[in-house]
C-alpha cells in the first residue's frame, strides 16, 4: 500500500508541477567545457529517483546535496536512446525523409514525362502525312511537344539537384550529431529515505562537450577619435541534452593580405663563410586589440581569482547539436589617445593606419576572430591575441594606399679595403621617399634598421641621417616622426659601414 501511495504521489507531482520536476539552474561555460548545476523537486513519499546524465560526464565530477530527505545510495548504468528520444536526431531524420519523398515524386514525374515523350517519338516514326499543310501542322506540334518535354525535364533535374544538395547537407549534419555521446546517457538510480514532506535534490556535473569563444567587431571613427566595439560570445554544446531556459554564465579565464604591419626586426652582422643572407620576409604582426568601455545592459561581471565571470542575465536555450548561438556581451565607445600611420619599408612599403589606447575594461579579452571597419567600410577579419586590463595597446586598421612610400638603395654593399689596418669595409646607403595623398594632415612613424654586431671583430658605423631628429635604439632601429600636409612629399636618408677583418666573410641575418 505504501509503495502504491509513493508512486501515486510521484506521478501527481510530475503532472501538477512538470516545470519543477526538472529545472536547469545554471550553466557555467568555459572555453573547453561546461559546469551544469540543476535542481529536482521530489514529491512527498518518493523513495527513489532516476537521474539521466550525458554519456561523457565524469561520474567523479558529479556532486549532490538534498533538502528535506536523505540520499542513501546511488547506482549507475548506461541507457541507449532511440531516434524519438533524441529530438535533434529525430528532426533531422524526419526532414531528410520528407525531402527524399519529395525527390521520389519528382523522379516519378520525370519518368512519366520520358515515357510520354517516347510514345510521341514512336508515333512520329509511324505517321505518314501527304498533305503539305497537315504535315506542317504535325511538325509544329511535334516541335512544340519536344520543346516542352526538354524544358520540363530540365526544370525537374534542377529541382532534383537542389534536393540532393539539401539532403547531403542534412546527412552530413546528422553524421556530426548522431554520435555515441548523443545516443547514450548515464542513468543514476537514487535510493531516498526520510521523504515525508518532499524536498529538493541539487546536483552538478562537468562535461567537456560544450564551450564558448569570443568574436569582436571594431569600428574606427577617425573624425571623432572614437573606437566603437561590439563583443560577442559564441555558445555551443554537444552534451547529448538540449538546454531549455538555461541561466548562462561565461568564464573569461585565460589559458593573403594582412591587415597588420610587419613586425619590427633587428639586423645582425656576424662572421660567416657563407654568402650574404637576405632575411626572410615577415607578413604578419601579432597585435593587440581593445574591447569597448561601456557595459551592455543586462550583463554583469564578477571578479574571481582566475579571471572574470560574465553573467548574461538572460534565459538561453541551446540544442545539443553543436549549433553556435551568438550573444552580444558588451558594446560601447573607447576614446582614442592617438591615430597615426606606421611604415616599416625595409620589410614592406605599405603604410598602416594605427590607433593607440589604454584598455579600460572589466575583464581581460581572450584571443578571437575580429572584424575591422573604418566608418561604414569593411576592411577584413583577423585573429587577435589576448589583452590584459589597463594595458597600453595599438590596433591596426589595415594599409592605406593613399600614402606612397618608396625605399631605394643608393649604395648596396660596396666593398673596399682599409688603408691603415687590414680590414674590409662594406657601405650601405638608403633613401626613403614619402608622399601624402590622403587629403588631410597625417602623422607618420617611419621605421628602418641598421645591423648590430654580434662579434667584437666587426664594427658598425652609422653615417649621416636626415632628418637628424631620428630616434635610434640599441638594437638597430631608426625611427622618424614625420608630419605631412595634404600632397606633401618628404625624404629621409641614412647610411652605415660594416668594418671587418679581410680574411673573414660576413652575413646579414634577421632576428
Amino acid at each position: 500500500m505504501k509503495e502504491f501511495i509513493s508512486i501515486w504521489l510521484l506521478l501527481l507531482g510530475i503532472l501538477l508541477f512538470p516545470h519543477l520536476a526538472h529545472a536547469l539552474l545554471k550553466v557555467e561555460l568555459y572555453q573547453d567545457g561546461v559546469l551544469v548545476s540543476e535542481e529536482v523537486v521530489i514529491p512527498p513519499g518518493a523513495s527513489e529517483y532516476k537521474l539521466e546524465l550525458p554519456y561523457d560526464v565524469s561520474v567523479k565530477s558529479l556532486r549532490m546535496t538534498s533538502e528535506g530527505f536523505y540520499v542513501d545510495s546511488v547506482s549507475f548504468t548506461n541507457l541507449y536512446l532511440s531516434d524519438d528520444e533524441v529530438p535533434a536526431i529525430k528532426e533531422l531524420k524526419d526532414e531528410i525523409r520528407k525531402l527524399e519523398e519529395e525527390k521520389e515524386k519528382l523522379l516519378l514525374k520525370k519518368k512519366i514525362s520520358d515515357a510520354s515523350f517516347e510514345i510521341l517519338r514512336g508515333l512520329m516514326d509511324k505517321v505518314q502525312i501527304d498533305n503539305p499543310s497537315d504535315a506542317h501542322a504535325w511538325i509544329s506540334l511535334v516541335e512544340d511537344r519536344t520543346e516542352k518535354h526538354f524544358s520540363e525535364v530540365k526544370d525537374l533535374d534542377k529541382k532534383i539537384g537542389e534536393l540532393d544538395k539539401k539532403i547531403a547537407l542534412l546527412k552530413q549534419r546528422l553524421k556530426e550529431i548522431d554520435t555515441p555521446a548523443s545516443r547514450r546517457k548515464i542513468v543514476a538510480y537514487l535510493k531516498l529515505s526520510g521523504n515525508t514532506k518532499g524536498g529538493k535534490l541539487f546536483y552538478s556535473y562537468y562535461s567537456p562537450r560544450a564551450g564558448w569563444f569570443p568574436t569582436y567587431k571594431f569600428v574606427l571613427r577617425p573624425s571623432e577619435k572614437k573606437l566603437v566595439v561590439e563583443t560577442y560570445a559564441n555558445l555551443w554544446q554537444k552534451t547529448g541534452r538540449d538546454w531549455e531556459e538555461a541561466h548562462v554564465t561565461l568564464a573569461s579565464i585565460r589559458e593573403g593580405v594582412s591587415l597588420s604591419p610587419p613586425e619590427e626586426r633587428s639586423l645582425l652582422v656576424d662572421i660567416s663563410e657563407k654568402e650574404a643572407f637576405k632575411g626572410e620576409r615577415v607578413d604578419k604582426l601579432m597585435f593587440s586589440m581593445a574591447p569597448p568601455q561601456l557595459e551592455e545592459k543586462g550583463v554583469s561581471f564578477k571578479e574571481t581569482e582566475l579571471g572574470v565571470k560574465i553573467d548574461l542575465k538572460q534565459v538561453t536555450s541551446l540544442p545539443s547539436t553543436g549549433e553556435k548561438r551568438r550573444v552580444l556581451v558588451w558594446k560601447g565607445e573607447l576614446p582614442i589617445d592617438e591615430i597615426f600611420y606606421l611604415c616599416r619599408p625595409y620589410l614592406d612599403t605599405s603604410v598602416y593606419r594605427m590607433a593607440s589606447f589604454r584598455l579600460v575594461s572589466p575583464f581581460d579579452f581572450l584571443p578571437g576572430e575580429s572584424e575591422f571597419w573604418v566608418g561604414e567600410t569593411f576592411l577584413g577579419s583577423e585573429e587577435i591575441e589576448g589583452m590584459s586590463r589597463n594595458g597600453l595597446y595599438k590596433i591596426s586598421f589595415g594599409s592605406d594606399e593613399r600614402i606612397e612610400v618608396e625605399r631605394k638603395a643608393t649604395k648596396l654593399g660596396e666593398t673596399a679595403k682599409g688603408i691603415i689596418d687590414k680590414s674590409s669595409v662594406r657601405e650601405y646607403a638608403y633613401e626613403i621617399g614619402v608622399k601624402n595623398l590622403t587629403g588631410e594632415e597625417i602623422d607618420l612613424l617611419l621605421e628602418d634598421v641598421f645591423p648590430v654586431s654580434m662579434d667584437s671583430r666587426i664594427r658598425v658605423e652609422l653615417g649621416r641621417i636626415t632628418p637628424k631628429e631620428a630616434e635610434q635604439t640599441g638594437m638597430g632601429q631608426i625611427r622618424w616622426r614625420l608630419k605631412l600636409s595634404p600632397g606633401e612629399e618628404k625624404k629621409v636618408t641614412f647610411s652605415y659601414k660594416i668594418i671587418y677583418p679581410q680574411e673573414e666573410n660576413i652575413e646579414l641575418k634577421w632576428r
